[in-house]
Order: structure tokens, then C-alpha cells, then sequence
């Protein structure tokens, strides 16, 4: 274990030591499970990446943990896992495509260094999946976590889990939301919501998104863009094939 080479990045951040922190591990073949969730508990990262070369040229074995468990996917390790791959497999190159290989699936990576230790990466996610929607029985408790009265809810659409790689329960809002408290979900020290969510629906993770003027963010697909800076790293939100410019 003496040794073992890591890259401390910054993601969806403007300048360093902001924004989202990230460990990528860039050569953790032979690292169980039980040690990389480890790893991840004493970084206190949000989240760790652990990439592994595999026999196809560009093609990385990835694995994603936060402090409590692994995911299948999650966007912002991927983005900056891509601008160290970059800066470590194709340092002579301006534009370079890798492919991280995750329990959810292939994500595909389209690097390009716009500066000194700048990198903006493209991440393709593939398309939604719409999971189960839930009863009117079944939103209040959700409702309440996010300080929501029921009329603050746009009730032309439902509560759905989507998922692209990693589900997530869309709650759509209306604008007067804002002025409700949406922003400020109520704590839940005794992780009900959460032990609610499992029991339900195995693991889901709560995501709302307030409903424009015209029309719903529901059903479309978002990614990311972003930065990455130094030994750290920055990033932000789009839609549709994301892209992320990322600093090392």
C-alpha cells in the first residue's frame, strides 16, 4: 500500500480548493472494495474514482465511492477522472477520447487541453431511463423533506425516478417555489427519507428541478461542464452531451 499514487482535483469550481473535491486514483488494480470505501472514508472526499488500465487501448475499469458506499455512476468523477487520464496517458496530445468502463456502464470521455493544465472534457451518458413514478399517496413525505407544500408542486407531471447511470427522484416545481423555502430541505437526522427511499425503491436519491415559463426540465437529459484546477479541479451544469472544461 506504501505509495499508492492518487490526484486531488477540484470539480465544478471556478479557481482552486473549490467546488466539489475528488480523489482519483489512477492505478488501483488489485484494490478491493472494502479498502477503496476506506480510502474514500479517511480522504472525506465527496467522491473517490479508482481507474485500472484494462487490455483495450483508452479503456479504463472505473469505480466510484462516497464515504458510506460504491455507486454505479456519478458525473463529476468521471469529468475529472478524464482531465488526469488525460494529463497522465496523452500529455503530448490537445485532444484525446478515453473510455471509463463503470458498474452502470461504458461512459465515454472526449478530452481537450485548452490551456496550461486546462481541460475541457465532453461526457457521454446516454439517454435517461424513466423508473417507477410515485402515488399521490406517496409524495408527502418527500414534499416535506424539501419544504414543499403541496400547491408548490406542478401538478401537470409526476414524481418519477430517472436515471442515467444513477437514479434520482425528479420532483417538478412551480416557479413560486422559490419563494416557499425549496431551497432548503429540512434536515433528516434520522435518515427516515433515506431508509423510506430503500425500502421503496432500493437506493434513490432526491433531485428536483423548478418548471420554467414554458415547459418542464422532466425528462431531459442533463450532463456536465466544468473545470478541474492544478492538483485541483473545477466543473459546471449542461444539457445534452456534456462537457466540462477541467484545470490539474
Amino acid at each position: 500500500m506504501s505509495g499508492l499514487p492518487y490526484r486531488h482535483v477540484d470539480v465544478f469550481a471556478h479557481q482552486p480548493f473549490s467546488g466539489n473535491g475528488l480523489a482519483v486514483f489512477p492505478d488501483a488494480e488489485g484494490l478491493s472494495a472494502k479498502l477503496m470505501l476506506r480510502l474514500t472514508q479517511e480522504l472525506r472526499q465527496f467522491e473517490s474514482i479508482f481507474l485500472a488500465a484494462t487490455a483495450e487501448t483508452g479503456v479504463f475499469d472505473a469505480r466510484v465511492f462516497t464515504v458510506e458506499e460504491e455507486l454505479p455512476f456519478a458525473g463529476h468523477p468521471a469529468l475529472g477522472a478524464g482531465a488526469v487520464v488525460h494529463e497522465m496517458q496523452a500529455p503530448g496530445v490537445d485532444v484525446a477520447t478515453f473510455v471509463l468502463a463503470l458498474p452502470a456502464g461504458r461512459v465515454r470521455l472526449d478530452s481537450e487541453r485548452v490551456g496550461p493544465g486546462a481541460y475541457r472534457v465532453a461526457m457521454e451518458q446516454g439517454r435517461p431511463t424513466f423508473g417507477r413514478m410515485l402515488r399521490e399517496d406517496e409524495e408527502a413525505p418527500f414534499l416535506d423533506a424539501l419544504s414543499l407544500e403541496p400547491e408548490n408542486r406542478d401538478g401537470r407531471l409526476p414524481l418519477e425516478v430517472v436515471s442515467t447511470g444513477l437514479p434520482y427522484l425528479i420532483v417538478p416545481v412551480t416557479p413560486r417555489a422559490r419563494d416557499a423555502g425549496w431551497s432548503r430541505p429540512r434536515p433528516d437526522p434520522r435518515g427516515e427519507l433515506r431508509w423510506s427511499a430503500r425500502k421503496n425503491w432500493s437506493e434513490i436519491r432526491l433531485r428536483f428541478r423548478r418548471r420554467r415559463t414554458r415547459g418542464s426540465d422532466l425528462g431531459q437529459h442533463r450532463g456536465s461542464r466544468g473545470h478541474s484546477h492544478g492538483e485541483r479541479g473545477r466543473a459546471d451544469q449542461r444539457v445534452s452531451r456534456p462537457a466540462s472544461d477541467c484545470r490539474r
